[in-house]
């Protein structure tokens, strides 16, 4: 954070940044070295930080989506109305199906996340 604000004094403290623009002004004078540093620090501070617990919370919550969904589609007859592409025998498996596939890419997404981070932080 010290990197941070250090490197917003450096653009914001001319006067001829301050004075050309009066929208996005600590933009004037930001050096590509700096951009990168900055994108650096955000991508290890914020993106990378906790990301597996992210995960592991957002397959909870499609784990419990996904049985509520269920749940509700057996108890209102749902899963037995009439569709436009397939029949309504198959409305039922194509549901299961589609909410398997994405809970299998999260859980994917998961695992390389929490098993080899390098990939992650480059």
């Amino acid at each position: 954070n010290v990197r941070f604000e250090t490197a917003l004094q450096q653009v914001t403290s001319t006067e001829k940044a301050q004075a050309r623009r009066w929208f996005l002004s600590e933009k004037e004078g930001f050096t590509p070295d700096m951009e990168e540093t900055f994108r650096h620090w955000h991508h290890m501070h914020y993106v990378c930080k906790n990301i597996t617990g992210r995960l592991a919370k957002l397959v909870i919550v499609l784990v419990i989506l996904s049985g509520l969904d269920q749940s509700i589609m057996f108890h209102t007859g749902i899963g037995m109305y009439r569709h436009q592409l397939y029949e309504s025998t198959w409305r039922v498996l194509v549901f299961i199906h589609g909410r398997t596939a994405s809970l299998l890419i999260l859980l994917g997404l998961w695992y390389l996340c929490d098993s080899s981070r390098d990939w992650v932080l480059s």
